[in-house]
């Protein structure tokens, strides 16, 4: 029997709530919780290149968009994963009726937002700011509900 390949080992992230088969880590205290940890307070206590991939819900809209919340969320997400694993992303769109009834939403999300996270896409606004590079592998959204994103590891 040969060893798994290092590529193979890691755990499951969710972030944001519980979710059975994953390390799961939010700043709420629910039962199944393994990490009871603030989001926004940086690092996690988690190993860097430790998962292999993570999905969070309804976070990033949680995320105080002052002093770069969203870029130091996103990088240390991408500090977290293995090369190449992927990030699973629901949240409101933009400022829609979810977003504006929900009392803690404070960081509108559109399709723009993910198009400042990879190089690679053709709008060039990864260059405004540059931040730990992704790759935008899927993206949809609804703009009276929620936008889903797929990103990976670069």
């Amino acid at each position: 029997m040969s060893a798994v390949p290092e590529r193979l080992t890691g755990y499951r992230l969710n972030i944001g709530s519980v979710q059975p088969g994953f390390y799961n880590i939010d700043n709420r205290h629910v039962p199944g919780l393994d990490c009871l940890w603030d989001l926004e307070s940086i690092p996690w206590p988690l190993e860097d290149s430790s998962a292999i991939i993570a999905q969070m819900g309804h976070v990033v809209s949680r995320i105080n968009p002052a002093r770069w919340g969203m870029f130091i969320l996103m990088d240390e997400i991408w500090r977290i994963l293995k090369p190449s694993a992927q990030l699973a992303v629901i949240t409101y769109y933009g400022i829609n009726s979810h977003f504006q009834g929900d009392p803690a939403a404070c960081n509108p999300i559109t399709e723009l937002t993910w198009f400042h996270f990879a190089p690679e896409h053709r709008s060039g606004l990864w260059q405004h700011y540059q931040p730990l590079p992704w790759r935008l592998v899927d993206i949809k959204w609804s703009v009276d509900g929620n936008i889903e994103a797929i990103l990976a590891k670069r």
